[in-house]
Order: structure tokens, then C-alpha cells, then sequence
């Protein structure tokens, strides 16, 4: 089950939904009291964070 999250909400606090995203959660954006897009995990992707 997605969580789900306001825009403002993720603006404020991104690092956190990025590491719980990467662990595997998805997210469902809302925009104005409805739903705009998901943030899910990309598939195959690496569990470990590359350097920036």
C-alpha cells in the first residue's frame, strides 16, 4: 500500500521520503487535495547510494 503525502509536505522533508523510497516504500503525491503522481522505487536498482 502506498503512503501518501502532500506536496508541501515533501518539498519540506525530501531526504526522508528519498531513504524510505530506497528501502522500498512508495509514495503517492497529493497536489491540492488530489492525487498528482507516485514516487515508487525504480526496479533493479542498487540498495546502496552512489557518491555525490
Amino acid at each position: 500500500m502506498d503512503q501518501t503525502i502532500n506536496a508541501r509536505e515533501l518539498r519540506a522533508r525530501l531526504p526522508e521520503p528519498v531513504r524510505r523510497v530506497r528501502r522500498g516504500e512508495r509514495f503517492t503525491v497529493l497536489y491540492r487535495s488530489r492525487p498528482a503522481f507516485r514516487i515508487v522505487p525504480v526496479q533493479g536498482a542498487r540498495t546502496t547510494s552512489p557518491c555525490l
